[in-house]
């Protein structure tokens, strides 16, 4: 074994492990334009270090080429592991071409330009990986937190109420989010006159029925956030270093959970509190 193909078995088993299999989704636009940057970085890589390469028909080339430009924007936009792996091929490309731009380059520079060709493929892949990982939408994730929170409230009158059993209380009057709150159900964020991410939680209770209504509105002070896609090249890679995406938004949907313990939704053109005839109206999520 050479070892341009011991170096490139390395990068392989590395960078084979690093792919975690909960990557799942699609890139965003500057992560797939930086890995195809990687093909014209190479030819000109191979040009500037004086790589002479065997020859090919000029009909094989353009047939070739398209196949590889088709395939390549395919898995690469796939995201997922599928498009983890061809970014992973085509680093593997540019490695061995920039081994032998090092070792075969006519050029006085060759290891500098061999080394410059590793050092952008190497970047464009971990801005691709980025782009993976952190590509999400803001207004999906916010209202995943509220959904999950309602999810939170519900399970606390569950648990309040089997308490209120072993008490030999009466299992059916519902406590109030402070009752919760009191109980160490939940924690404070859940306050009515406090933004819990990006969502204002509001509530329904009639002890005497022993019916409750949670609810979830999106913060009418805050607007959601859309994700935006951007063609420079480490744009995600930026991102991921300075935790942009960790902003806070608000979604589009309300969200309401009663005692029968369904959630339901709907897009809102108010902004004041929620009735229990109105939650009810709404679709189950």
């Amino acid at each position: 074994m050479t070892s341009s193909e011991r170096i490139l078995a390395c990068l392989l088993v590395v960078l084979g492990f690093a792919i975690p299999a909960h990557a799942n989704n699609p890139p965003e636009p500057d992560g797939l334009f930086s890995v195809l940057l990687i093909f014209p970085v190479v030819i000109l890589g191979c040009r500037f270090a004086g790589l002479a390469l065997k020859k090919k028909g000029l009909a094989t080339r353009i047939i070739t080429w398209l196949a590889v430009a088709f395939c390549s924007v395919v898995f690469l936009g796939a995201g997922t592991i599928i498009g983890a792996f061809a970014a992973l091929l085509i680093l593997s490309y540019a490695v061995v071409r920039a081994i032998q731009i090092m070792k075969r380059g006519q050029n006085a520079h060759r290891a500098v330009i061999g080394g410059l060709v590793i050092a952008f493929s190497a970047f464009a892949f971990v801005n691709y990986w980025a782009s993976i990982v952190s590509f999400y939408s803001p207004v999906a994730a916010a209202e995943s937190n509220a959904i999950s929170g309602l999810r939170s409230l519900s399970s606390a009158e569950s648990e309040s109420a089997k308490r209120g059993l072993r008490d030999h209380a009466s299992s059916k009057t519902p406590g109030s989010l402070s009752d919760l709150q009191a109980a160490k159900l939940i924690d404070g964020t859940f306050s009515t006159s406090q933004i819990r991410k990006g969502y204002r939680y509001g509530e329904i209770v009639d002890p005497t029925r022993g019916q409750f209504v949670f609810y979830a509105i999106p913060a009418p002070e805050m607007k959601p956030r859309y994700a935006n896609g951007y063609l420079v090249p480490g744009t995600s890679l930026l991102k991921s270093i300075r935790g942009v995406h960790a902003e806070e938004g608000t979604g589009e949907r309300s969200f309401a959970v009663d005692e029968t313990g369904v959630i339901r939704w709907a897009i809102r053109t108010q902004t004041g509190p929620v009735t229990r005839e109105e939650a009810q109206s709404w679709p189950a999520l």
